[in-house]
């Protein structure tokens, strides 16, 4: 019998290969799983959603509409933390009150969110282009990242520290 990670599992499913798959947990999820403490359930897998092209483009590879298969939904505040002394802290959904908070909690880190969510961008964009969906057993996969101009040609190449 031949393994293949659970990610590939639809995409042999899709091309009229029956199989089937063993998961870590009972339930779905995959990796992901639950922490019950104290009436509290906390998530121990992914929680936040990104990168919808790739998942868009998961589905259609499977002839499937990812919208019928994963209803999704905005929440807000995307993210609560509970302190001991019973404080909490809400970070929102809106990337310019976002920004506010973070300037409120230090002079000058909204710009640097703001700046830092830029250069993510970037790399996610070059990523999709040109690494994501590349053929690594080609020999000269790496060319086209050369031919940028953008810092993700010179940083892949160079150091990891400073990214």
């Amino acid at each position: 019998m031949r393994e293949f990670p659970e990610s590939r599992l639809p995409f042999i499913w899709h091309h009229g290969i029956f199989c089937y798959g063993n998961r870590k947990h009972a339930g779905p999820g995959g990796l992901a799983g639950q922490w019950i403490k104290d009436g509290f359930v906390f998530d121990t897998g992914p929680t936040w959603f990104l990168m919808e092209e790739v998942f868009r483009r998961f589905y259609e590879d499977i002839g499937r509409n990812m919208d019928d298969e994963l209803p999704l939904q905005t929440i807000d505040p995307v993210f609560r933390a509970f302190f001991e002394s019973g404080e909490k802290v809400d970070l929102p959904h809106n990337p310019d009150a976002l920004e506010a908070w973070f300037e409120s909690i230090e002079s000058g880190a909204g710009l640097r969110l703001r700046s830092y969510l830029a250069e993510a961008q970037i790399k996610y964009e070059k990523a999709l282009e040109h690494v994501l969906y590349c053929d690594f057993r080609k020999a000269d996969w790496w060319k086209p990242m050369l031919k940028e101009k953008s810092f993700l040609g010179a940083k892949l190449l160079g150091s990891l520290e400073g990214w």
